[in-house]
């Protein structure tokens, strides 16, 4: 964010999914793990072993997955009600407006912090400093993943070689792999 000002102070910095539900699924373990120690210590826990299925979203919710999910979950833990603010949010995604999107975030917002849930009170919060850049992505709809997937190949290329003598030879194999070029000798 800091190099897109400095570099296009006129450009809009739009934040997508990947580090939102980073944040979210983040607050939801947090929850799960704290309610798992309360729960132990008062004997034995169901949360035990579960941490993946509440990271999870169930769009079908017929599979056997699915299925056991639903019996933990309406075991109406804290846990459930972190998982229920995480899902409700992915609803703004959806938004083409701007204006629209803020009041879902505020109406989101409102709720979450009303759940007495310190770990998604904290992405509230956190959110909210970049509410910004979260609209800006209803305006847009765009991401850095183009990004993310050209930078996979030079991180491959970057592991492979295990260290380059001079950034010069960095660039060139980077040039050469991702430039598509061929070296096949023309007839």
């Amino acid at each position: 964010m800091t190099a897109a000002r400095n570099r296009r102070p006129q450009a809009d910095v739009a934040h997508d999914r990947f580090y939102v539900s980073k944040y979210l699924n983040e607050s939801v373990d947090a929850v799960r793990r704290a309610e798992q120690r309360q729960l132990l210590g008062a004997g034995g826990s169901p949360l035990t072993g579960s941490k993946w299925a509440w990271l999870k979203s169930y769009s079908d919710g017929r599979s056997a997955e699915a299925l056991a999910f639903r019996s933990l979950h309406q075991m109406n833990f804290k846990t459930s009600r972190a998982w229920r603010i995480k899902e409700s949010f992915t609803g703004f995604w959806s938004y083409r407006y701007t204006a629209s999107a803020q009041h879902h975030f505020e109406a989101w917002a409102a709720s979450a912090m009303r759940s007495r849930l310190e770990p998604v009170k904290k992405v509230v919060r956190i959110l909210r400093r970049h509410l910004q850049g979260l609209l800006n992505y209803a305006r847009h709809h765009i991401s850095n993943a183009a990004a993310e997937g050209f930078n996979s190949p030079i991180q491959t290329i970057k592991a492979n070689a295990r260290g380059f003598r001079s950034f010069q030879n960095y660039r060139i194999r980077i040039l050469f792999h991702c430039g598509k070029l061929n070296m096949l000798p023309t007839i």
